[in-house]
């Protein structure tokens, strides 16, 4: 039985997601004690939540800017695997990087 490239991308994606998430969610999971403690000292929910995101937003920001610098030299090393498609495609990868980066709540 042959398993479509297509569907092995879309599982190593949706794993990636869910991995994504869980990573997120241990890391602010982690800080719930800091953030009780500001609430609780009186700093606003606007500045806790901003704090939050600029910090995960950091993380979550450092994986597809460190996955893009190791695209390039990694799409030289499954050259021979690919079929009908050069390995820098500009158009493949700005779709997938679009695909990914989308919000699926809008």
């Amino acid at each position: 039985m042959i398993v479509s490239p297509v569907v092995l991308a879309g599982i190593a994606l949706l794993l990636a997601a869910v991995h994504l998430y869980g990573a997120l969610a241990h890391h602010v999971g982690w800080q719930r004690h800091e953030q009780g403690v500001r609430l609780a000292v009186g700093a606003l929910r606007s500045s806790v939540l901003a704090l939050v995101l600029k910090r995960r937003g950091l993380l979550a920001g450092l994986g597809p800017t460190i996955g893009a610098a190791a695209a390039v030299p990694g799409s030289r090393l499954v050259r021979g695997l690919l079929f009908d498609m050069r390995p820098d495609d500009p158009a493949t990868d700005a779709g997938a990087a679009r695909w990914a980066g989308r919000n699926p709540r809008t």
